[in-house]
């Protein structure tokens, strides 16, 4: 293979001003942890580039890899040589020939990156072009419509020639913008809005409410088998997940008040455990997958009875999304098969006939009112199960009561 290295652009994080070192640098310290594994490739980072030197490794495993990481715009496989015309038209017949192209139409795009150098990027282009049609027969120009685009990009640190752009995940840098507690029950919804969420920079940890036995292990499971599908994206590939008891809370509610307001008073329980636990373990928001009037607790008039518990930003990454577009992305993560697995969460086991889906804040706090959730809700917390979700080790499982 002629391609030596991969070449790494960063995209967004170069519109960045004061802060763009640590954006910058925050992906480079990913990029170096992912590929840790690789003792013969060497990591270059060069300004607003990344190069990675092969070495003879096979690039394969490491452009799948390098396709996970938030903050990377796009990449590409690239061979190197010197900032010499000679040497440029040289390499681009070189990769002509290894890319097979000898019969097919072909433009040349020249980036001079290196304003020193002696030709102009599109003296650079005719020049290669000019040199590719005397030196290889049947090839033919095509500006518009080429079957290959030699892309040459003139560097103070050498000259770049490749033929393909593969594009990366974009967003920002994993963990740059702070940590968030996302809720996950193990529906479609709320892995997708953590995919989402660390692609755009947080760090996340994650929160599950069972209720044995009306939850089975199944289901815990499931949101592990979730929490590792999105590992990947994440910095270091870790994912803490806190497992809440929630089946004493559950079985008051559906005893004590109105049936239309269970679900609501349900939600409004929630949040009030998740931000003692984002308090603790110092998150600064919490995410779920809500979509605004998708099921009775998200219209509007529910989202402002049960977020009225909390003061903490709650985050929607799928709020305005239609569920096909949301099912197009959990199929795209490889997180939908295992979303649709028949095993019940604490959100599905207990459904009202009629819930309410224009509840009023003073209801819900009189129908809560009629139990001592405060004392239950300690007792929650203080005996949450703490999973440690590793995408390399997969998971343990951490005794550790009174966490709080």
């Amino acid at each position: 293979m002629i391609y030596d290295h991969i070449l790494i652009r960063y995209g967004e994080l170069s519109l960045k001003k004061t802060n763009r070192k640590q954006f910058i640098n925050k992906v480079n310290s990913h990029i170096r942890s992912s590929l840790s594994g690789y003792n013969n490739i060497k990591l270059e980072p060069c300004g607003l580039r990344f190069y990675i030197h092969l070495n003879g490794e096979d690039a394969t495993k490491i452009v799948d890899i390098l396709k996970k990481i938030p903050g990377i715009y796009s990449f590409s496989l690239v061979t190197r040589c010197e900032s010499n015309i000679d040497e440029i038209k040289k390499l681009a017949k070189e990769v002509l020939v290894e890319e097979d192209y000898q019969h097919s139409t072909f433009k040349v795009e020249t980036h001079r990156g290196e304003k020193s150098f002696p030709y102009t990027s599109i003296e650079i282009s005719k020049m290669v072009g000019s040199f590719l049609f005397r030196e290889i027969p049947g090839l033919k120009a095509d500006v518009h419509n080429p079957d290959i685009v030699i892309n040459i990009d003139v560097r103070y640190e050498g000259t770049f020639i490749y033929t393909k752009t593969i594009m990366g995940l974009g967003g920002l840098p994993s963990g740059s913008l702070g940590k968030g507690l996302l809720m996950i029950s193990g529906g479609i919804d709320s892995v997708v809005a953590g995919f989402l969420s660390i692609k755009k920079g947080l760090e996340i940890e994650a929160i599950h409410y069972a209720s044995p036995p009306y939850t089975s292990d199944n289901a815990l499971q499931k949101v592990v088998d979730l929490l590792e599908v999105i590992a990947p994206y994440h910095y270091n590939a870790k994912i803490t997940l806190y497992v809440v008891p929630f089946t004493e809370i559950q079985e008051s509610i559906y005893k004590f008040a109105r049936e239309d307001y269970c679900i609501t008073i349900m939600r409004r329980m929630m949040y009030r455990i998740a931000e003692k636990i984002c308090h603790d373990k110092k998150c600064l928001c919490i995410i779920n997958g809500e979509s605004v009037g998708q099921v009775a607790s998200q219209t509007l008039e529910s989202i402002n009875v049960i977020e009225n518990v909390t003061n903490l930003p709650v985050i929607r990454p799928l709020a305005m999304f239609d569920k096909q577009d949301i099912i197009e992305i959990a199929n795209r993560i490889k997180s939908y098969d295992i979303s649709i697995r028949p095993y019940d969460d604490c959100c599905t086991v207990f459904v009202p006939r009629h819930p309410q889906i224009k509840p009023k804040l003073d209801e819900a706090m009189d129908e809560e009112s009629k139990f001592d959730f405060e004392s239950m809700i300690e007792v929650a917390v203080n005996n949450i199960e703490i999973i440690k979700i590793d995408a390399n080790k997969h998971y343990s499982i951490i005794d550790e009561s009174d966490i709080l």
